[in-house]
């Protein structure tokens, strides 16, 4: 017993179709690597402005690493984490290490909710 007709056409027509389709990375736009750094640094963002509002609310820095930074000043010592993190990023860009920078941005979204919630916390409205 043989194939149906329609599943033998689209099994002649798939290679077709498969060279007319866009690539993953085309298809959207974050799932490439550049994707990921430009997100990378719109995180390093957020997480600046969303500290430095935090500061202003009377919140704390949590990290000992960045408490350390803070001795010149609470917005010199968080710039100066933001530099070394991009730093970081151009290492591990440099070095091929292109996954890392996936996973420390999953991080960073962690922090800048967590530095939203700090703030909501901070105003009363949580």
């Amino acid at each position: 017993m043989g194939f149906p007709n329609a599943l033998w056409r689209n099994r002649i027509a798939a290679p077709e179709a498969a060279q007319r389709t866009l690539g993953w990375d085309q298809a959207f736009p974050l799932a490439g690597v550049r994707g990921w750094i430009h997100l990378f640094v719109l995180l390093q963002f957020l997480d600046l402005i969303t500290t430095l509002v935090g500061f202003r609310m009377g919140a704390a820095e949590a990290s000992p690493l960045i408490r350390l930074m803070m001795h010149a000043g609470p917005a010199a010592g968080v710039v100066l984490s933001k530099v070394a993190a991009l730093g970081l990023c151009l290492i591990s860009i440099s070095t091929g290490r292109h996954r890392l920078i996936r996973w420390i941005a999953y991080w960073y979204i962690g922090l800048v909710i967590w530095n939203l919630g700090v703030i909501l916390r901070a105003s009363g409205r949580i």
